[in-house]
């Protein structure tokens, strides 16, 4: 399993990040290799006036802290995205 970043949205005066989990699965059938993947979205990050909210996509606020240990590096890059 791995956690990746969507590359920064600019929406209004607000940029937002979205973090997803991928899985890979791989199965050899006979002769035959079977290779499935999914990529499913677990966390959005918003900043908006210098402030940087984290939700889940229950739109549960979670903690910077918690969502960090996951995915290392997404804090620091929504604070150096572009801003509009």
């Amino acid at each position: 399993m791995t956690y990746t970043l969507s590359d920064p949205l600019q929406i209004g005066g607000r940029t937002l990040i979205v973090v997803s989990r991928g899985t890979t699965h791989a199965r050899q059938v006979g002769a035959t290799m079977l290779l499935h993947g999914n990529k499913t979205p677990v966390y959005v990050l918003i900043r908006h006036n210098g402030h940087i909210t984290v939700l889940d996509m229950d739109g549960a606020s979670v903690a910077p802290a918690a969502m960090q240990r996951l995915c290392p590096g997404a804090l620091q890059r929504i604070r150096e995205a572009p801003k509009d």
